[in-house]
């Protein structure tokens, strides 16, 4: 499967209702999460010299990640979305400065 849905179908005890009703309540929780997590990422690295562009790059492929990794029925092209979000990335990795994230762009 594509996503962690399956395991609710399988592990979870109950209807199919009652599954499917779990993992969207635990979709929701771990999306909370994931945007919370973000969140503090961007207060904790913002003093030190966030590159926002990258930064946001970054938070958006890790949420979509998440939020695609909980879909009751996931469709497998719906996972392109955060592959192409690699080539912005890539193309931004300022190299001859040697880190990734801390540096502002010059």
């Amino acid at each position: 499967g594509l996503s962690f849905a399956v395991y609710f179908y399988e592990l979870a005890e109950g209807s199919i209702e009652e599954k499917l009703a779990l993992n969207k309540m635990i979709h929701q929780l771990v999306c909370l999460f994931a945007a919370g997590l973000i969140l503090l990422g961007y207060f904790f690295w913002r003093k030190k010299g966030l590159n926002i562009k990258m930064y946001l790059i970054i938070a958006l492929k890790f949420y979509l990640l998440i939020f695609y990794g909980f879909f009751q029925v996931p469709f497998s092209y719906l996972f392109m979305l955060p592959l192409f979000l690699s080539f912005p990335l890539i193309y931004n990795i300022p190299i001859r400065k040697g880190r990734f994230l801390a540096l502002k762009d010059d």
